[in-house]
């Protein structure tokens, strides 16, 4: 067989083969994202045998993760990650390589984990001062435990205020933050 035989066998095993799982599209920071990968061969009937060379990455601006494929040895073969970053990543799942298996690369979005109430921050100058008389305001930004902004709203903040202020409103965002407007109490010098 010439090399332009087996670089066809190749490819329509990648693209007869199929990958299933929520980990293809995404996960949240520092929770595992899995999927698997079921190799078909060139008649389209299911691979029984493994040993194939899969080469799994992840992908983006910023960096370039290979991930460890596990060989179930039966032709199917389970992939997990955990990544601790937001963002979009190319996933790209590939035979020998080089040949692309069936629908990689796919856009693998990673999304902020659950808010810790510590790690958020509040931004204002009536944080330290209120004029009296006036409304001020300030912004709450939500981060997850790896100190990662959130990008979505939601969150269920609750609020107090010590002293002569009160709190007028909160304002989700819809982007990970939230704007507080304190009112000041009014007070009067004879």
């Amino acid at each position: 067989m010439t090399y332009l035989c087996y670089l066809f066998i190749g490819q329509l095993i990648a693209a007869n083969s199929h990958v299933y799982g929520s980990g293809l599209y995404g996960a949240e920071a520092g929770v595992h994202g899995q999927f698997v990968i079921q190799l078909n061969d060139v008649m389209n009937q299911t691979v029984t045998r493994g040993g194939a060379p899969i080469t799994i990455t992840v992908v983006n601006e910023e960096c370039c993760y290979y991930l460890r494929v596990h060989d179930n040895n039966d032709g199917s073969y389970f992939v997990h990650y955990v990544l601790h970053k937001p963002g979009e990543y190319a996933l790209n799942l590939k035979l020998n390589d080089e040949h692309h298996i069936a629908g990689s690369p796919f856009t693998l979005t990673i999304m902020p984990s659950k808010t810790v109430p510590e790690n958020c921050t509040a931004v204002g100058d009536c944080l330290t001062s209120i004029v009296c008389n006036t409304t001020s305001t300030f912004t709450i930004h939500a981060k997850d435990i790896f100190h990662n902004h959130k990008v979505r709203g939601g969150d269920p903040f609750e609020l107090g205020v010590m002293g002569p202020a009160q709190l007028k409103s909160l304002q989700d965002n819809s982007d990970g933050t939230c704007k507080n407007i304190c009112l000041c109490c009014m007070f009067y010098f004879m």
